[in-house]
């Protein structure tokens, strides 16, 4: 059972303690598990590989500098991923691990994500890990997050090969498109960072129902289709900002929702995301960006002003409290 009653994360990577051993060494055994049965690995002839790992063996590990981290989810730790300073700026990433029934929803992702900050935020340089060479997809998932493969290993008689990658460490945050079972993660992102706007201007469902601050998780699934590409911003494993392109035809993409946490505002990731979408349309073929900005704010129209785009036009809605501002931003003739 690795339900942990007293964490009430929602999505979110923190560090381990002793007495989430027993919880996250589970993790690892099942989550390892499928390749060790695909690979034929028994505890007789690969006693070493993580489909085995006992407490034991993780207390000896954590008496060596073993820092272990879990993703929960909902209060459930469904993945695990481990540091251990190595010196010289190294940091060796072991037992990254997603318990099957979460994957392919970018969990794996934001620990990978998570461990380059770390590694940053620590002092360190690089990252390096060991995989089984023969998981020839594994090595492939790892090439694509920017890791570099640089040697292999035989050890003794053991019925597999080891492989070696590295890459460097990160202190910032990964832009990554997101999928339809992310849709409760980043709606909630973008609930909490209009919610700042709506109390400013006094909005409410009644007097401004389609304000950001207000969209729900069956409208985002509505409008998820062909030609709607939603980003999330990572940063130390967390989902923390969220933009949307929407493809409108004749090399028009519409911007829609760019916003960024409170708490991790002023830090360059909203320029982060604008830039980002910039080069994302550029290599989609478009030739201009429209956005609408719903709130009266001289502040923001000046920012995205001075990020490239012009005024367009003012409307006003008989639903709405406030007039809305179009601007275009158009991809250089140049480029």
């Amino acid at each position: 059972m690795n339900e942990i009653k007293d964490m009430k994360h929602y999505a979110n990577i923190v560090p381990l303690t002793e007495e989430h051993l027993p919880f996250y060494a589970n993790v690892i055994r099942v989550s390892f598990a499928p390749v060790a049965h695909l690979l034929e690995l028994t505890q007789e002839n690969c006693p070493l590989h993580p489909a085995f790992v006992t407490n034991k063996r993780l207390q000896e590990k954590i008496k060596k500098g073993y820092f272990p981290f879990g993703y929960f989810l909902n209060g459930k730790l469904v993945g695990f991923v481990s540091l251990t300073d190595k010196g010289d700026g190294m940091f060796e990433m072991n037992d990254l691990a997603v318990l099957p029934g979460y994957r392919r929803v970018g969990i794996g992702r934001a620990l990978v994500d998570f461990c380059k900050m770390k590694t940053a935020e620590l002092g360190g340089r690089y990252i390096s890990i060991e995989i089984v060479n023969e998981n020839t997809g594994l090595q492939q998932w790892y090439t694509s997050q920017e890791f570099v493969y640089t040697h292999s290993k035989k050890h003794g008689n053991l019925p597999i090969s080891f492989g070696y990658m590295e890459c460097k460490a990160s202190a910032r945050g990964k832009i990554s498109p997101l999928s339809p079972l992310q849709i409760p993660f980043y709606g909630d992102v973008i609930r909490e960072s209009f919610a700042t706007a709506a109390r400013a201007h006094k909005l409410t469902r009644e007097n401004c129902p389609t304000h950001n601050h207000f969209i729900t998780n069956a409208k985002l699934t509505e409008i998820y289709g062909e030609n709607y590409y939603p980003f999330g911003f990572i940063f130390h494993g967390d989902l923390i900002g969220f933009v949307s392109l929407a493809n409108k035809g004749s090399g028009t993409f519409e911007m829609n929702m760019l916003c960024i946490l409170p708490k991790h505002r002023h830090m360059g990731f909203g320029t982060e995301l604008l830039i980002f979408c910039k080069n994302k349309v550029v290599e989609l073929g478009g030739k201009k960006i429209e956005i609408s900005l719903w709130e009266n704010s001289t502040r923001l129209m000046n920012w995205y002003t001075a990020n490239g785009f012009v005024f367009r036009e003012s409307k006003s809605f008989a639903h709405m409290p406030f007039p809305v501002t179009y601007m275009d931003w158009m991809v250089p003739q140049e480029i």
